[in-house]
């Protein structure tokens, strides 16, 4: 037989083969529920037309929840030295006991119970949140210290007496992508003030989300000929508490390749679970717990682990995603819709058009009668099954709105046309694997319908 023969056939079999793995992937999405999401809520509802409330409930059980704690107070670990690369914005290349600022950190940091978004560095190895006084080149006090010649609300990877004007750099750099960035804040090369021949190298880090400091020190010497006291630590704003590295605390060392984490070791901070109908921002309960009555149209639910203000986004760290639910009400057949009246619509496609809508509740169209609406696609760049949208039949569609949500209640699709449809992608990038909820409202014949459910983003 001819080569090509059995490549033809190979191509057969594999485009099979994708086609059987997509087909488990997809009963996979559809029976593996339970585990995959936390807070889970339960499999979605269908209600009788009689049965005005429903109690939805959070299951906690499924994840280990590690809640952060507040920065009142650090905890102090030793760990591997990790080279540190910062080509972001350069503060100074000359100056001696000077302080710079204020910069961006680029997102809200917490330190010591207060929030900051700006940060000043000085030449001396000292990054402070507030503006300092230049005076003071190096400690002369252990810390904590209440003392006015003691710097406070300040880190310290290696405070003492630098100088730039013999060489080095100051530079500093917001790095990856949120609610995860960190900012690097370095001193290159710099040298020291009474022996200019000795240079260090040292950074500091703040980490997004997670308030965690870390201290990296490439190369801090000393010189013999000169007491020069240094410190690494941290120190708050009355001078009350301080942590510092132990034998670095207005000391004199030599030390190279060294890092260390302040880590915030205050009370535990308790999250509350929050309560959301899919689309709308606006909480609507709080608890394990939350009794509703779902509009007529039915709605979709989620809910929340969400922290203090220090800690927003660590409820993006959890082990899975929230879960949500579809609550309909039941009808003479599961496929037929009723119109539903919301007196004054205001039409965002048209927005200064407004629209009242009349219903006959005796009136129902079947879903089938209307469109088809897939469970599930796969954006994978090949002929089939590439996009998601309702295919209408021949209907006059005189309004449309189709919206699409991730887990957490985020728009990350939207169209007034009926003929676009949704590539499974959001800011230019193809979305994970998973479930998304979408609604469409249209309107025919002067009435207007709304659809809720969910597709599967298969791979």
């Amino acid at each position: 037989m001819e080569p090509s023969f059995f490549f033809c056939i190979f191509n057969i079999l594999k485009i099979k083969v994708m086609r059987y793995l997509k087909f488990i992937v997809l009963i996979l999405l559809n029976n593996i529920g339970y585990s995959q999401y936390f807070p889970y809520i339960g499999p979605d509802q269908i209600l009788s037309t009689k049965q005005e409330s429903i109690t939805l409930t959070a299951n906690l059980n499924q994840c280990n929840i590690d809640n952060p704690h507040e920065t009142t107070d650090y905890e102090l670990v030793g760990i591997p030295y990790i080279e540190q690369i910062n080509n972001g914005n350069i503060i100074a290349t000359s100056g001696h006991a000077t302080c710079y600022g204020p910069y961006d950190i680029g997102f809200n940091f917490c330190f010591y119970g207060q929030t900051y978004d700006k940060f000043y560095a000085g030449v001396n190895g000292i990054v402070s949140f507030s503006l300092y006084d230049v005076q003071y080149c190096f400690p002369q006090y252990s810390l904590p210290s209440t003392s006015p010649y003691t710097l406070k609300n300040c880190i310290f990877p290696a405070w003492t007496d630098w100088n730039l004007n013999f060489g080095g750099q100051m530079k500093y750099e917001l790095q990856g992508v949120a609610p995860y960035r960190r900012l690097v804040i370095s001193w290159i090369n710099i040298a020291m003030d009474h022996c200019t021949m000795y240079k260090g190298t040292f950074h500091v880090i703040l980490y997004e989300t997670t308030n965690v400091i870390e201290t990296h020190i490439k190369s801090k010497p000393n010189c013999s000929s000169w007491v020069g006291y240094t410190t690494e630590g941290i120190h708050n704003q009355d001078g009350t508490k301080g942590v510092t590295v132990p034998g670095r605390d207005h000391a004199l060392y030599t030390v190279n390749n060294s890092s260390h984490r302040f880590t915030p070791s205050g009370n535990e901070i308790i999250p509350n679970l929050i309560w959301y109908e899919i689309g709308n921002l606006t909480p609507i309960g709080i608890g394990n717990s939350i009794t509703l009555s779902p509009p007529p149209q039915g709605a979709s639910y989620t809910c929340h682990l969400e922290y203090s203000s220090c800690f927003l986004d660590w409820g993006n760290s959890l082990c899975f995603e929230p879960d949500t639910i579809n609550i309909n009400y039941e009808f003479e057949d599961n496929n037929i819709l009723t119109p539903y009246v919301t007196p004054n619509i205001i039409n965002e496609y048209t927005p200064n058009l407004e629209i009242n809508l009349p219903v006959d509740i005796n009136e129902h169209i079947t879903l089938n009668s209307i469109c088809y609406i897939p469970n599930s696609f796969t954006p994978d760049g090949n002929e089939l099954n590439n996009i998601f949208k309702p295919v209408f039949n021949n209907v006059e569609i005189q309004y449309f709105n189709f919206t699409i949500y991730n887990r957490w209640g985020e728009i990350i699709y939207k169209s007034f046309d009926h003929n676009d449809y949704w590539d499974g992608t959001y800011n230019n990038a193809l979305c994970p694997i998973g479930t998304y909820l979408y609604k469409i409202d249209f309107k025919i014949n002067d009435k207007l319908y709304l659809i809720n459910g969910h597709v599967n983003l298969i791979k």
